[in-house]
């Protein structure tokens, strides 16, 4: 080999004999290799410039520049391949001790895979396989060729997007391409570079403007079925825009881009088009303004507008472009199209409130003159132009600046048609030319008519009054008051409710002042007095308002209250009042808690409240209260430390040796349904210590005259319902169907190609499923099957359906 190199050029006649010479070197090295002699070689052939690289007949090279020749095909172009071709002799084991390099970087596989791209050639599917198998090891480096053009497709002879690739079939016609399952094997290099089962926004995003360079380079209308892609990538990126899926760089993207298609369906930057939301305008440029003009369904104009698309209706202008005779105030058509305000406000019953407003307003105000000649011109601002449309005869026109009605004579009852559709066009120019005429239609016969005898007109055929819409006539000044007083020396229980106020109230039914309570938003009615005795007063403070976004839990409470049964004003007479249902009487005796949800970073550690919700000088003021209440009532507290779990004082009662464990909650102003809370641990204990567990609410903790301590005996025994609110969505746990779940040992399955069978054995290796299925007419069970949804399906028992 060192002769062959010294004395000859690497042609291929040097190459075989070098070879042939290495391949003696491979056949004996098992034998050789304990010997010195061989070692001896071994390290001159390792210093010398003698070994061959493919495609190189200019010079030899050293082994430590070269790459063994297996699967060489995967990294061809970026590396010096060892040009001894049959691997079949080659010892793997002298290569490495040459220094030869045995499997090639995945840098070295990726930059040829990018080479192939740049040159447009086929890459060897080796390429793929050995990518394939550093995926499986999870080598990060495979995540760089997500978003780049490398999967070989070819059919079309191209590369394409991992993200125009997918497992499940999709309507994106020839710009997706679904992936067959014999390619199952290849899963981890398609999980690595982010091939999908569907496409998200983003991946909209790119197809869209896959269309867009395509048609808009060659400059031809889009049709047939990339239309219907097109269609469908729009659709999708919009609804992906709502949800908040796209980042500014995608918007960024559409607005750069000529991403609208035109009435003439050739694709337009967005800037450069205007949304057809106008039938009236546009005909004034009778079809000239088609290629400035686009009209995507009505579901996406919000979407279009954000991509950059301007209204037409807020772009174009008409004017007045010249009036010829003298000038005649029209005052009696005008004050007639006033008194008919109502009538054309009803005909508008079912348009947006805005529109109404617009034509009242427009109305109330309107002043109408006549000329022999009137000509209207349009015009409007579209890609930095302003384009103009011929000059037209109108009979009438209103200017909507001044708020003038323009008519062009002679004016009798023929000029209505024409004063409604300027009137309509005017003021709704986003309804289509086809619903204006149609209203017009509906109107022009009540103009002849008495206003009484139209309103009747309009009571026939159904067409409702409206009720007062905000903006008629006077309103009420909502201006919130301005904060008089922080706090007060009145008695909090003398305080008065005003208007439509909601009353506290307690069990008797009775405001702590002794006045009539009324339940919120309802009228007063007469009803008995209720009674009230000591167990109304032993349970203060219980609301007769619940309700509301709360996660609930229903007590149990043997009291009667006097909710729904409370005295109001009326006629002096005593009536008797009607029993409430029992299905309502449930509702108004409960007790109502609620809960919070526990957040992720919390622990039971955490439970207890923190000083945001306790504060601690609430707490001691509020432990001393209930101390004294105890002493009252002959029994001996003892307080816990404040860091104590689960109670805060135990009170001994010396003649029966009872002990209450007392969780202590201070208020500093009233108990109301803001409410007081117990930690998990507290509850807990509720229930451990039973009827020996007291929960005692202290409020108006700052204000010693008025602090009141409330017991309350087994809090968590009195529970007799846990409810859950609509506000636990929140706390729902996400599951994902995973249709290969069902795929298990006992089930049949269909296969596409292989027919029907029984599953025996199921074995995962990694994201990878292998079945052992025995398939029917066959003796034996075959091992070793590939799940592939797409070409097996579970078959439904027949048992499992009822047909009773």
């Amino acid at each position: 080999m060192l002769s062959i190199a010294e004395k000859y050029m690497p042609t291929e006649d040097a190459k075989r004999a070098s070879s042939e010479a290495f391949y003696v070197l491979c056949d004996n090295y098992e034998e050789w290799k304990e010997k010195k002699s061989f070692q001896d070689a071994i390290a001159g052939l390792r210093q010398a410039a003698c070994f061959p690289a493919d495609g190189d007949s200019e010079e030899w090279h050293t082994t430590d520049s070269l790459y063994a020749p297996y699967r060489a095909d995967a990294f061809r172009s970026q590396a010096n391949i060892l040009d001894f071709r049959n691997t079949a002799r080659l010892k793997t084991e002298l290569l490495e001790e040459l220094g030869v390099s045995i499997n090639p970087e995945t840098q070295l596989v990726i930059a040829h895979l990018k080479h192939c791209v740049t040159t447009g050639v086929q890459p060897h599917v080796s390429t793929y396989q050995v990518l394939n198998e550093r995926a499986q090891r999870s080598d990060p480096l495979i995540a760089a060729l997500a978003g780049s053009r490398c999967i070989y497709v070819e059919s079309q002879k191209t590369f394409v997007r991992p993200n125009q690739l997918y497992w499940v079939p999709q309507q994106l016609g020839r710009y997706a391409y679904t992936i067959p399952g014999n390619y199952e094997s290849f899963k981890p290099l398609f999980d690595a570079i982010g091939v999908k089962n569907a496409p998200d926004g983003r991946d909209f995003v790119d197809i869209l403007l896959d269309i867009v360079g395509e048609y808009f380079e060659q400059s031809k209308p889009l049709t047939g079925p990339d239309r219907a892609v097109y269609d469908v990538c729009l659709a999708s990126v919009a609804t992906a825009h709502e949800h908040e899926e796209l980042t500014p760089s995608d918007l960024q993207r559409l607005q750069e881009a000529p991403t609208i298609l035109n009435l003439r369906g050739q694709l337009t930057h967005p800037d450069e088009v205007l949304l057809q939301d106008s039938e009236w305008h546009a005909g004034f440029f009778g079809g000239e303004l088609d290629q400035a003009l686009c009209k995507p369904v009505p579901e996406l104009w919000p979407f279009v507008e954000e991509v950059g698309v301007r209204r037409l209706s807020e772009s174009a202008q008409v004017a007045l472009e010249f009036v010829d005779g003298p000038q005649a105030d029209e005052t009696q058509l005008a004050e007639k199209l006033m008194d008919r305000m109502d009538i054309l406000a009803r005909l508008l019953h079912d348009k947006p409130t805005t529109v109404r407003k617009k034509i009242r307003g427009a109305l109330s105000t309107l002043t109408a003159v006549s000329h022999d000649v009137v000509r209207i011109q349009a015009s409007v601002h579209v890609g930095g132009d302003q384009a103009f449309a011929p000059p037209t005869p109108a009979q009438a026109f209103y200017d909507i600046e001044n708020g003038r009605l323009i008519l062009a004579r002679p004016v009798g009852d023929r000029s209505w048609a024409h004063v409604l559709n300027a009137l309509f066009h005017q003021l709704m120019p986003e309804e289509s030319g086809s619903e204006v005429s149609k209203l017009t239609l509906s109107v022009r016969p009540l103009m002849g008519m008495a206003v009484e005898e139209a309103h009747r007109e309009l009571s026939d055929a159904g067409i409702p009054f409206l009720d007062a819409e905000p903006g008629n006539g006077n309103t009420e000044d909502l201006t919130s008051p301005d904060l008089d007083e922080m706090g007060g020396t009145a008695e909090p229980d003398n305080h008065e409710e005003t208007g439509a106020a909601s009353t506290s109230v307690n069990d008797s039914g009775e405001q702590p002042d002794g006045a009539p309570a009324t339940p919120h938003g309802k009228r007063q009615r007469d009803t008995p007095e209720p009674s009230t005795g000591g167990e109304a007063a032993e349970q203060p403070g219980r609301e007769a308002e619940y309700g509301g976004p709360r996660r609930g839990v229903t007590g149990r409470d043997g009291s009667e209250t006097g909710v729904g049964s409370n005295k109001g004003p009326g006629d002096g007479e005593r009536r008797a009042k009607k029993p409430r249902p029992k299905h309502k009487e449930q509702w108004d005796r409960r007790l109502l808690s609620y809960v919070r949800q526990r957040q992720e970073e919390s622990s039971d550690a955490g439970d207890q409240e923190g000083p945001s919700e306790h504060n601690l000088a609430v707490e001691v003021v509020a432990r001393e209260a209930v101390c004294a209440y105890e002493k009252e009532r002959g029994r001996v507290p003892e307080q816990m430390a404040q860091t104590h779990p689960g109670y805060d004082i135990i009170s001994r009662n010396p003649v029966t040796g009872e002990d209450r464990f007392i969780e202590v909650k201070g208020v500093n102003g009233e108990w109301n349904q803001t409410g007081v809370g117990l930690s998990r641990l507290q509850f807990s204990n509720a229930q451990d210590y039973g009827d020996r567990y007291w929960l005692y609410v202290v409020e108006f903790v700052s204000d010693p005259e008025h602090i009141r301590v409330h017991p309350i005996r087994s809090p968590a025994t009195q529970v007799t319902a846990f409810m859950f609110d609509g506000n636990w969505r929140d706390a729902v746990t996400e599951e994902r169907a995973d249709p290969s779940a069902r795929f298990i040992p006992g089930a049949r399955i269909q296969h596409q190609d292989m027919g029907c069978g029984e599953i025996r054995d199921v074995v995962t290796r990694g994201n990878t499923k292998l079945l052992t299925i025995l398939f029917d007419g066959k003796s034996q069970a075959t091992p070793n099957v590939t799940l592939n949804l797409h070409r097996m399906r579970i078959l439904e028992d027949p048992d499992d359906d009822n047909d009773s």
